[in-house]
């Protein structure tokens, strides 16, 4: 639970010191975005915690599955933003799954922004708009 609350706490530091909320009317942007800020909020709680490695959601080898299969899941959902729904989509929430595992929207969302953190601040990060975003994003499955 003190996991959820930092990671909580991870999207106010986001609202008040960067930008949160952006008015995204693409899809596949806000699916993006979502990731983004899923993932700003998963660095803050690692962060904050003192542990990189360190993911509330790791339950029943959770982690140990998203480090092996980290390359399907980024490719999988590039392609899959584009024609993502709420109803369709499956890489957040609980009740929602990816092969069988939830949350790994948020792995994923962790390993980007850390990939953005060998280059910039976290403080610098939490202010990219969605075209940065996405430009970082594809850089990051070229890599």
């Amino acid at each position: 639970m003190n996991g959820l609350i930092l990671h909580e706490v991870g999207h106010a530091y986001q609202a008040e010191f960067g930008v949160l909320h952006r008015n995204i009317t693409v899809p596949a942007d806000y699916y993006l975005w979502k990731l983004f800020i899923e993932g700003v909020a998963m660095v803050f709680e690692q962060e904050t915690v003192g542990k990189t490695d360190y993911y509330h959601q790791d339950k029943n080898g959770w982690k140990t599955w998203c480090e092996e299969n980290l390359h399907f899941i980024a490719t999988s959902f590039e392609a899959d933003r584009h024609i993502m729904t709420k109803e369709s989509q499956r890489y957040f929430g609980d009740l929602v799954h990816f092969d069988g595992y939830p949350d790994t929207g948020y792995y994923l969302g962790t390993r980007f922004v850390r990939f953005l953190m060998n280059t910039s601040g976290f403080d610098e990060i939490i202010h990219f708009d969605v075209e940065t975003v996405n430009t970082y994003f594809q850089k990051y499955l070229s890599e």
